[in-house]
């Protein structure tokens, strides 16, 4: 609350200044004031000199010209080495080739600026989404959905999530009914285990005893028959 007082402040001696509603952006996300996080972080969107450039870029970016796109971010950075739309769209194109970890840095260099913005968090979910840690993608769109309730993107990804998060437990319920089904084996300390191991089956086991006890039977001659 005493940084949400601050920086309050701060906006209103300099309401222009784009890098403090980004910071009160953060600040009232982590408070949990969502409504009033999404009216900074869009001012901030409003004060940022390169809006129309990220939009352009961003279009480009929805109508999957990936290469074209990329070009279009790396020379807004060129303006501004930490813009967030051009890290996080370069983020996307990074995620849509399949390097998440070129993905996760260029993220982890816009929360610098802005841990709970928009465009971060949701390239941020993508980027766990890619990775496979879809318990943790799952909080982070759900978490945009208190902050972006109306885009359509946030709920189209938490499906996505959600879809797969139920593939994942059916291959486990059907794993788990396959290992049930298996026949026990007996345990390695029990007597029939040591037996079967010692004759290579329980057949075998129970061979020696029967076939000894017919050649005692075959060599048995009457008492005082004559040797030949």
């Amino acid at each position: 609350e005493a940084a949400c007082g601050e920086l309050r402040r701060v906006l209103e001696e300099k309401p222009a200044l784009e890098a403090a509603w980004l910071a009160y952006g953060d600040v009232l996300v982590e408070l949990r004031r969502f409504t009033d996080a999404r009216f900074a972080f869009e001012q901030a969107r409003r004060l940022d000199p390169q809006r129309q450039r990220i939009e352009a870029a961003t279009a480009t970016l929805a109508g999957s010209d990936y290469r074209a796109s990329e070009g279009m971010f790396r020379e807004i950075l060129k303006s501004d080495a930490s813009h967030l739309g051009a890290l996080a769209g370069l983020a996307a194109v990074a995620i849509r080739a399949g390097n998440t970890r070129d993905a996760e840095r260029l993220l982890a260099h816009a929360r610098v600026r802005s841990a709970h913005h928009p465009l971060v968090r949701r390239a941020w979910g993508h980027a766990l989404l890619a990775a496979e840690r879809l318990a943790e993608a799952e909080a982070v769109f759900r978490e945009l959905l208190l902050l972006e309730p109306e885009n359509p993107q946030n709920w189209a990804a938490l499906g996505s999530v959600q879809i797969r998060l139920l593939r994942r437990r059916r291959r486990w319920r059907r794993t788990r009914r396959r290992r049930a089904s298996i026949p026990r084996r007996p345990a390695s300390g029990s007597p029939s285990a040591t037996s079967t191991r010692r004759w290579g089956g329980a057949r075998s086991a129970r061979r020696p005893t029967g076939n000894a006890c017919g050649w005692i039977r075959s060599t048995r001659k009457p008492i005082g028959a004559s040797r030949t």
